[in-house]
Order: C-alpha cells, then sequence, then structure tokens
C-alpha cells in the first residue's frame, strides 16, 4: 500500500448500484436548467456523482502533497486498519450500520474523519434513511432537502480557525449543492450557507439556519463534516479555497504531514511506498505548458524533502540521477534536496 507503514490518509469508495442508478423518486428525475441545452444529465445524476466528489478530493490531496491510500468501504466492517490517522468519505452516501460503528470507535481512539455531502444518508443497499447514519458524529440531523443548485451564493466563514488557514475572503462561492441540516449540541458551525441571492449583482444576503462546515470532536478524535459538495466543486471549478478546506480538514489534527516538500509545485505528484525500513519515493513532475498535450516538461530544481518521524537512515539515493544525496538527521526526522526532477525521480531512503 502507498506509504507502507507510515499512510495517514484512506479514502472510502464503493459500488453503490441501487443508490447510484436509482437515487430519487421518478417525479425528481429531470433535467435541470443550469445544465448546458441539450443535455440528458438529471438533477439525480448531478446530485449523486460521487465520482467527481472522490475525484475532486483526490485531487486536492494530490496537488496538496499529501500521501495516501484508496481501498473500498469492506474494509470498514473488520473496522479502521490501525495504520491510519485519517479516514475520508467523499460523498459517500451508502453505509451500513456496522460501519458506522466502526468509524465512530476510530475517531474515538483519535481518529479523524472527514465527510462530505451526503455521506451516510443511505444504507448499504441504497435505501434512504431519515437522519445522517453519522448525524450524532457529525453533529447536525438531516433537514431532509437539498439545497441547490446555488448560482451565485455563498457560504460565510468563521474565522480564525484550523479549518481556514491560508483561506483569505470571509466568504466564499457556494458548492453547487449541498445538504440541508440543523445543528445539535456540542458542535462548532466553521461555515454557514448563506441565504439564496435574488441576483448576482445583490449585496451579500444573511447567514441561514444550515451549516456548510462543522467540526465536533468525539473523543480523542474529531468529525469534520462538509454539508456543501466542496469535494466535486474542486473537480469543477479548482478554486484554491475549496482545495485549502480539504487539505486543512485532513490536517486538522497535524498527522497528515509525513512527507514535507519545499519548492514543490503543486504538478508535482508524490507517491510514497515502504519496505521494511527503507522508502521509496516516487515523483512524478505533470509541470508543462499551459497547452494539451504537453510538449515540454518544466523541470523542478532543489526540492527539499523531509521525512517526518525517520531518524534512522544510513543512505538517500536518486535512482534515475544515479547518485547518493546529502541528508541531514533532526529530531524531526530525516531532510535532503532533490538537485533536479525531470519527468520522473525515485528515491530511496535507507
Amino acid at each position: 500500500t502507498q506509504s507502507g507503514g507510515i499512510p495517514t490518509v484512506i479514502f472510502i469508495a464503493g459500488d453503490h448500484k441501487p443508490w447510484d442508478k436509482y437515487p430519487l423518486a421518478e417525479n425528481e428525475v429531470r433535467v435541470i436548467d443550469f445544465l448546458p441545452p441539450g443535455s440528458k444529465v438529471s438533477r439525480a445524476e448531478v446530485l449523486r456523482n460521487f465520482s467527481d466528489a472522490f475525484s475532486g478530493f483526490y485531487e486536492a490531496l494530490l496537488r496538496s502533497h499529501i500521501p495516501f491510500d484508496v481501498i473500498d468501504d469492506l474494509t470498514l466492517r473488520e473496522g479502521v486498519p490501525e495504520k491510519y490517522h485519517v479516514v475520508v468519505l467523499p460523498n459517500i452516501a451508502c453505509i451500513s450500520d456496522k460501519e458506522a460503528v466502526n468509524l465512530k470507535r476510530f475517531a474515538e481512539d483519535g481518529g479523524n474523519v472527514v465527510a462530505t455531502f451526503e455521506t451516510s444518508l443511505y444504507n448499504e443497499y441504497g435505501i434512504k434513511r431519515e437522519d445522517y447514519a453519522l448525524g450524532e458524529e457529525f453533529g447536525v440531523r438531516f433537514a431532509g432537502k437539498v439545497l441547490g443548485p446555488f448560482k451565485w451564493d455563498y457560504v460565510a466563514l468563521k474565522k480564525p480557525h484550523p479549518l481556514l488557514e491560508g483561506i483569505e475572503p470571509d466568504d466564499i462561492p457556494a458548492p453547487t449543492f449541498g445538504a440541508a441540516s440543523y445543528l445539535t449540541e456540542n458542535v462548532e458551525a466553521v461555515a454557514t450557507f448563506r441565504e439564496r441571492a435574488p441576483g448576482r449583482y445583490v449585496d451579500l444576503q444573511p447567514l441561514s439556519k444550515h451549516p456548510a462546515v462543522t467540526v465536533k470532536k468525539l473523543g480523542e478524535g474529531v468529525f469534520t463534516y462538509m454539508a456543501g459538495a466542496f469535494d466535486a466543486g474542486y473537480w469543477t471549478y479548482r478554486l484554491k479555497e475549496y482545495r485549502l478546506l480539504l487539505s486543512n480538514a485532513v490536517r486538522l489534527k497535524g498527522e497528515a504531514d509525513f512527507v514535507e516538500l519545499r519548492g514543490a509545485p503543486q504538478t508535482l505528484e508524490v507517491t510514497v511506498r515502504r519496505r521494511g525500513d527503507a522508502f521509496v519515493m516516487h515523483f512524478v513532475n505533470f509541470t508543462g505548458e499551459m497547452s494539451r498535450p504537453f510538449e515540454n516538461i518544466i523541470p523542478v530544481s532543489g526540492l527539499e524533502v523531509k521525512l517526518h518521524g525517520v531518524t534512522s537512515v544510513r543512505e538517500v539515493r536518486a535512482l534515475r540521477l544515479d547518485r547518493r544525496l546529502p541528508f541531514t538527521i533532526t529530531k524531526e526526522g530525516v531532510a535532503f534536496t532533490v538537485p533536479r526532477i525531470d519527468v520522473y525521480e525515485v528515491v530511496a531512503v535507507e
């Protein structure tokens, strides 16, 4: 598995046919007006597009240089594997009661769970629940409807908060859809949907009763619930604020930064594999010119790398460059510099 014994993030992804194919009653399936003319995509297909949610969160973590594994939801039946610190549920609507209990135990034991949109609103057979199976953990209850489509509406941010680090505006564009919910006790609303705007060129609207993002501590861990479909929104629009919101949620407990890169563009992908006490780092450089297909790859030079928690190292070698790399060891971990990455480089840390 990626990152070997040190991975910190996993995705839950599954093929939920009943939910995917029959998400709404027949009279609710219709073509919606914000789609391109002639489009045959139904509102149901847009709402329940867990593929975009998965791809958006995947892209956000890649661009934030956070290594992760991808697993299916069946892994949760016996509980979250001990090696993981964070579980990401990108609009995973279909979750069994047993899986919900295991996620709760994971958080109580110190884990970080990040969930979006309609996660846990359906059971494993695609049958809709009256409320979220993880509603108590989210700190919300389902209000019975989906908000949207939002066109020129906003989400108000409650600053300061670690989840909002690096996000400059106090209001950000609302994702196209959100799950309407109400706060329960002992939960913090980090972001709130504003009321629908009557037009494009109007003042910001008052706050609604529906939270967009909540954070709730549970035992030694934490649940972050994003009622707004920020992950699918990132896949579509690539807003910086969405990427920071998603990556900050994963980093909320400070356990997702096994790999620290300096001087790396977002277009440099890093994957870590472990074999025994050795680590192999794969770097793939997607930094091209502003056209596709790429005609040239722009090299990355002077990449500074730190592996946190790795303090016993005898050699660091760049395999494609075929050279040993100088390294230093501190109480935080091992640090070294990769002089140049063209298209691909492999660094072995032993």
